[in-house]
């Protein structure tokens, strides 16, 4: 009886719905990360407005951008941030921390992204 038993509350267990959310890049050289990049700026994120979402992994965010490194931008970016990254950059912002952005194009969003995600994120 009590192996029955067991058993029940391991397929229960089993049964229950699980969701784990993660995400996981490949690391590049810091050469290609530059090369990729179309724009390159240092600033930071406005995580008060979050201006546009994508069903892919990034938010889009306004950024204010202190210095342009390559490209030509305005003084104020949408960038996207991968959304589990949000937390700590927020903490990173509030002690004073700046972002220097590696950005891409790519096809699943409406604005910039780091390349390769934190690849392109340099506190």
């Amino acid at each position: 009886m009590r192996h029955f038993i067991g058993l029940l509350i391991v397929v229960f267990l089993c049964s229950l719905p699980l969701q784990v959310s993660a995400t996981s890049y490949e690391k590049l050289d810091a050469q290609e990360v530059v090369d990729r990049a179309e724009v390159i700026v240092i600033g930071t994120y406005d995580f008060g407005r979050r201006s546009e979402g994508s069903e892919f992994v990034f938010d889009g965010y306004p950024f204010d951008v202190e210095a342009v490194l390559k490209g030509k931008v305005g003084e104020e970016i949408t960038a996207g941030i991968d959304r589990f990254d949000v937390s700590w950059a927020k903490d990173f912002q509030e002690k004073g921390g700046r972002f220097m952005l590696l950005l891409e194009n790519i096809p699943e969003t409406d604005f910039l992204t780091p390349v390769v995600a934190a690849n392109g994120m340099v506190q």
